[in-house]
């Protein structure tokens, strides 16, 4: 059996079902979604994605709400800081 694929990458698992176009949607979706991203609050490439819209900084020690697939960091809803206490300005 071959242990990789040279085209497909990611999307090599579907094999030949499904059709080429749907695949190549896919794939665009799942490297996106796979990746990590740059932190907005240290400046680290450490974002990635845990589950269907939550996403954690592993330097940071951050999890926020954001995009399903992607991190948007404009359509941030939620933040939830773990061990960081931030000043309170009066």
């Amino acid at each position: 059996m071959v242990k990789h694929t040279k085209k497909v990458r990611i999307v090599g698992k579907y094999g030949t079902c499904y059709g080429a176009s749907l695949r190549k949607m896919v794939k665009k979706i799942e490297i996106s979604q796979q990746a990590k991203y740059t932190c907005f609050l240290c400046g680290k490439t450490k974002r990635k994605r845990r589950a269907v819209g939550i996403w954690h900084c592993a330097s940071y020690m951050n999890t926020i709400t954001s995009g399903t697939w992607r991190c948007h960091h404009s359509k941030v809803c939620h933040q939830k800081t773990e061990g960081v206490k931030r000043p309170v300005e009066a």
